[in-house]
């Protein structure tokens, strides 16, 4: 993903080399229901609760400042769950925020994980380098054969001041695959058979110039293919949406496939090829284009910025 405004160099520098917590995440352990934290060099640690899965200590620096260091963490046979967070407890500061990492894993007997993890840091940890909020889901399950996967990823940018300051961009990446669905069908695929979905929007900086997308539209042809069509525009600071979906099911036959679509692509001996695309600018009042095609899977049209690299069947 490439921001005009960030890189993936700068969103995984440590946060404390800007802002971020007073001291980097997780220099601590768990074992047995006791959590164990050395004090930071250049600091004077007080801890005033130390009890089974948690631990709660004042931070105090050179200069005086402190902070409430709060670690929570569970585990067991289903997952495991852990929270760090920091809280500025200096004396006659006016400075509102927190700094606070989660994270969960949680797993079943059947093969499902579930992966959550969450970065804020407001106010007087904001980090301009980083989103003042970051969330992370991924979800996997397999089911008789049939796999599907789900990620999800906001990202929330704030402006500095009390708090963390108004909002100043969003990102939103939505994506869910389904493998091999055919195989609960009468008519299994003979090759590969892939499903996707995605959704992305970005607004506000996350969409730092202007510009434009173009789809081909009209009625089902030779071509196979059709839509609205059209071409969608956007000014800097916008808030925009593409989604995409894409198929490919190899030697599937009518009623195989997701959704029942085996039998429609082109490409020939039974194979399904699908893709459908939508575009649309949710700041102005204009609808969205569309367009959709059955001799191909891979997006038609793209925009790289705001949208990221585009998608493909995985």
């Amino acid at each position: 993903m490439r921001y005009a405004k960030r890189s993936i160099a700068v969103l995984f520098l440590p946060l404390s080399a800007l802002a971020g917590p007073p001291v980097p995440y997780d220099n601590w352990s768990a074992g047995g229901g006791t959590i164990s934290a050395p004090c930071p060099s250049g600091y004077t640690c007080e801890e005033n609760v130390n009890d089974r899965g948690i631990l709660q200590r004042i931070l105090t620096d050179a200069s005086g400042r402190r902070h409430i260091q709060l670690i929570i963490h569970d585990s067991n046979a289903q997952g495991t769950l852990s929270i760090e967070s920091f809280v500025n407890a200096t004396e006659n500061s006016a400075q509102n925020g927190i700094a606070l990492k989660q994270t969960l894993t949680a797993s079943d007997a059947v093969g499902t994980q579930l992966t959550v993890n969450a970065l804020i840091n407001t106010g007087w940890a904001l980090d301009p380098t980083s989103p003042a909020l970051r969330m992370d889901q991924t979800l996997t399950q397999n089911d008789r054969g049939v796999g599907f996967s789900s990620t999800f990823r906001y990202e929330v940018d704030r402006a500095a001041g009390s708090e963390g300051g108004n909002t100043t961009g969003t990102f939103l990446d939505i994506r869910q695959d389904l493998v091999n669905s055919s195989v609960l069908t009468d008519n299994p695929a003979t090759g590969q058979d892939l499903y996707a979905f995605v959704l992305r929007q970005a607004g506000g900086d996350r969409v730092t110039q202007g510009g434009s997308v173009s789809l081909s539209g009209g009625r089902m042809g030779m071509m196979g293919g059709g839509g609205r069509g059209g071409t969608l525009s956007w000014q800097a600071g916008d808030t925009v949406q593409a989604i995409w979906v894409g198929q490919l099911c190899e030697g599937c036959q009518q009623g195989g496939g997701m959704g029942g679509m085996g039998g429609m692509g082109g490409g020939g001996g039974g194979t399904v090829t699908f893709s459908y695309q939508a575009f649309d600018n949710l700041s102005d009042t204009a609808g969205d284009i569309t367009s959709y095609s059955l001799n191909s899977t891979d997006p038609r049209s793209w925009a790289d910025p705001p949208f990221g690299a585009a998608p493909t069947l995985q």
